[in-house]
């Protein structure tokens, strides 16, 4: 239904990819767009949500969400499945490197 609804919000899109990363998931909370966490997964609120920040940024590339009611859960979409991997392989990258950081300044501070 997600995925479904994420599709038909822009049509523009030929990849919708669904994971499950904590630290990409942490790291994207304060970062990225987010569905209510009130919206838990499977239901008509999630897809609902969803859809509505897809078609924020429809036709605007490859684009990450974290899925606020969905424990660890992420959704990137976008126009391939190469640009859409890439993003998320990116912020990936990004959330490990800012994890790293952040628990080198904690040791220090300690």
């Amino acid at each position: 239904m997600t995925h479904a609804a994420a599709y038909a919000a822009d049509p523009h899109l030929t990849a919708v990819i669904h994971v499950h990363h904590r630290t990409l998931f942490l790291w994207g909370l304060n970062r990225l767009p987010s569905t209510p966490t009130t919206a838990t997964y499977g239901t008509v609120a999630m897809a609902r949500a969803v859809g509505g920040l897809v078609a924020l940024g429809a036709g605007s590339g490859a684009r990450l969400f974290a899925l606020g009611g969905h424990a660890d859960g992420l959704l990137a979409c976008g126009p391939s499945l190469d640009d859409t991997g890439a993003l998320l392989l990116n912020d990936l990258e990004v959330a490990r490197h800012t994890e790293t950081v952040t628990a080198d300044a904690k040791s220090v501070i300690s």
